[in-house]
């Protein structure tokens, strides 16, 4: 990479970590176009980061969570469409991480076999497993019951994995499968 190379690498981490933090701000006041705006920004800089590192999966974990978190203000501001595809987004980059790929089934035996890297395991499993409980109340929401199936598909997958993952994990709590619950119970309730 070049004494330049790891200069340009740490400038972009920099401002990805930047771009962050000013997105949580415009959040915390209420400031959605600046919320995009500096999700739009980070985005900008992880890809780059990407492109810079294609062999460190780390950054596109992060990029999956810049989806994550946009999918909520675009919902938050009535842009649907958008909220969906952001969401959507987030369940497939998050795929690439997701020891379990969604299959609830294969969270015990991950979490065993990765005991070593549990403590890394159990994250990457939970976030990608957040995002399909938010992408299944998106779905409900903006498009009703045309994509029940893929309500109920991810919904009940987030539910279970969260489920395994309180039963098998360390840090998982109680709290964090009520969340999940509740976000499913708010996906059906849409589909009434």
């Amino acid at each position: 990479m070049g004494i330049f190379g790891g200069w340009a690498v740490r400038r972009l981490r920099q401002r990805a970590t930047n771009e962050q933090k000013l997105f949580h701000a415009c959040v915390r006041v209420g400031d959605a176009l600046g919320a995009l705006r500096h999700s739009d920004l980070q985005e900008q800089a992880i890809e780059k980061l990407v492109q810079r590192e294609p062999g460190v999966p780390i950054h596109r974990f992060f990029l999956a969570g810049v989806f994550y978190n946009r999918a909520t203000v675009l919902d938050a501001v009535g842009l649907g469409e958008e909220a969906v595809a952001a969401a959507r987004r987030s369940v497939e980059i998050y795929d690439e991480s997701d020891l379990v790929r969604g299959a609830p089934g294969g969270v015990e035996r991950q979490l065993r076999t990765t005991r070593l890297d549990a403590d890394a395991a159990e994250p990457l499993i939970a976030q990608a497993a957040d995002a399909r409980a938010r992408l299944a109340r998106l779905l409900a929401k903006y498009h009703g019951k045309a994509q029940a199936a893929a309500v109920h598909r991810h919904g009940k997958a987030a539910v279970e994995i969260y489920e395994q993952l309180l039963r098998y994990g360390r840090e998982t709590t109680q709290a964090d499968l009520d969340r999940i619950r509740a976000q499913y119970a708010a996906a059906k309730e849409h589909l009434r």
